[in-house]
């Protein structure tokens, strides 16, 4: 994201870390939210695959609230704990549902929600993990495209 917002990272840690960060969201006019509310992470393993949610955010009144989102990206499409995963898992506790497509990314789907339609877009994950699928350099480039063009278009 520091890239994208042409910003240099200077701190790693700790109340400025969290300062830089936001700034960088507030000039790409972005927010960021993982799905999991309440997550169990089982037999004490850092792997993803571990993570069973409890409870998810609450992503429909966080639409309602900010009119302008028009677009979720999605950060992973495989697996049981894929943002897609419990994105469509979320989506049917509330009684929607939303074709979960797959193939090259980006993934583009639209959800009508309230007489307006949603893009969501799925895009490789920026976990380590998914490193060998495909260089940083485009995965920058994928991520520029999706959040740049959305921030032209306000």
């Amino acid at each position: 994201m520091a890239n994208i917002a042409g910003l240099d990272l200077f701190y790693f840690s700790g109340d400025k870390a969290v300062i830089e960060r936001k700034e960088i969201l507030i000039k790409l006019k972005l927010g960021i939210t993982d799905m999991g509310k309440k997550v169990i992470r089982n037999d004490d393993s850092s792997s993803d695959e571990k993570l069973t949610p409890v409870e998810y955010i609450d992503i429909l009144k966080i639409i309602e609230e900010n009119p302008l989102i028009e677009k979720l990206i999605l950060t992973s499409s495989s697996g049981n704990v894929s943002a897609n995963k419990w994105f469509s898992n979320y989506l049917l506790e509330h009684k929607l549902s939303l074709n979960i497509l797959k193939g090259r990314k980006p993934i583009k789907n639209k959800l009508s929600l309230n007489q307006k339609e949603i893009q969501i877009v799925t895009l490789y994950s920026t976990s380590r993990r998914a490193a060998n699928r495909i260089t940083l350099e485009k995965l920058i480039e994928l991520y520029k495209d999706e959040i740049i063009y959305s921030t032209c278009q306000n």
